[in-house]
């Protein structure tokens, strides 16, 4: 009767899910699943908390990652802000507040990284109201900055702060990375309502270049990924790289709401997995007051070749309105023009391993 009991308190299921239950609390070994669903489709690396070395040559991480007033003079511990950016060869950054905030981190990234590391920032802060935030991207010297494609033109002010977007090639695979920081409000249908504006942005940098079919929506959407507001999934065949059970910001006790992800379309077929790297140790209210609220999201991409044919021309445009770029006032930077991929002015900042070239 004992065992009986036992039999049926303790199934094989139950059984299973106590000891997955113990490796992710006790052990630091990434767990790898593979989800079955309509709009997941990258292998599933769920809460990474360390990155072996000896990734291929081939594979790349790019992330997202919301730094919370990065720039602003809040206590921000930049040595750990660098350390974790040093996990991947190309991040997007919302919520930076200062161009002296990305310079900061790829000050120290140059100190103590093995690679050299640059970034670029948009023309100009976005916000309606006096509260406004630049959008950056850190990468390291494996990755090619090609052009910015500028900010998605919000004639119908359908976001709180426009998407931007660059274009980044990484081996044999180029690509658009557009940036989003979507509105919080003070409902949840607030959120609905500005998200199901992405598959306007998706076509939109689509358009750019025909040729191009990789376009990658990564940031801060403020509501999880599968919810039916986002209805850029519904064309083109769009994924979101993260199942959306996963956790990726940071509460006082633990991470709490699954905010990021990054979204590609079918024709991106390099990409292989996708995770969220959780570098918190448990330690959360130190890790917000001092780092972010949020923990990045990732995705790996082959890099050995691209899906979009062999010696596709790359071809962009930038909006007529954009053409005068607006630069940081408070940035001690030499701005470069790149008239070699498109005949609108693109502005590129960069660095060298002493800081920025003078």
């Amino acid at each position: 009767m004992k065992n009986l009991f036992i039999r049926r308190k303790y199934s094989m299921k139950h059984i299973i899910s106590i000891v997955l239950s113990l490796l992710l609390i006790f052990s630091n070994i990434p767990l790898v699943f593979k989800v079955n669903e309509k709009n997941v489709t990258a292998t599933q690396l769920g809460h990474v908390k360390f990155f072996e070395e000896d990734i291929s040559k081939h594979h790349t991480r790019i992330a997202s990652f919301n730094a919370l007033h990065l720039g602003w003079d809040n206590d921000k511990d930049y040595k750990k802000m660098a350390s974790i950016i040093n996990n991947f060869d190309l991040v997007g950054i919302e919520e930076v507040m200062s161009p002296k905030g990305l310079e900061e981190v790829v000050n120290i990234l140059n100190e103590v990284s093995t690679s050299k590391w640059s970034y670029h920032i948009s023309n100009k802060k976005v916000g309606r109201s006096t509260y406004k935030e630049y959008y950056g991207y850190i990468y390291n010297d494996s990755v090619d900055f090609i052009c910015s494609n500028g900010f998605y033109p919000d004639k119908n002010d359908l976001f709180e702060r426009d998407p931007y977007g660059a274009t980044f090639k990484i081996g044999k695979v180029d690509f658009t990375y557009v940036l989003l920081h979507s509105i919080f409000g003070d409902s949840k249908e607030v959120r609905m309502k500005e998200n199901s504006n992405l598959d306007k942005v998706y076509n939109y940098y689509q358009n750019n270049n025909k040729i191009e079919d990789d376009i990658i929506i990564g940031g801060d959407f403020n509501l999880s990924a599968d919810y039916p507001a986002f209805d850029l999934t519904k064309i083109d065949k769009i994924n979101y790289a993260l199942n959306p059970v996963l956790k990726t910001s940071i509460g006082n006790k633990g991470l709490v709401s699954a905010y990021d992800n990054i979204f590609y379309s079918k024709h991106t077929k390099e990409i292989i997995s996708a995770g969220a790297y959780d570098f918190t140790n448990s330690n959360f209210p130190s890790i917000r007051k001092t780092v972010s609220d949020h923990i990045p999201v990732f995705i790996v991409l082959d890099t050995s070749e691209d899906d979009d044919g062999i010696g596709a021309k790359i071809v962009i445009s930038v909006p007529k309105e954009q053409e005068n770029i607006e630069e940081p006032s408070d940035i001690d930077a030499i701005i470069e023009k790149n008239t070699n991929i498109t005949e609108d002015p693109v502005h590129v900042i960069k660095l060298s391993n002493d800081g920025l070239e003078k």
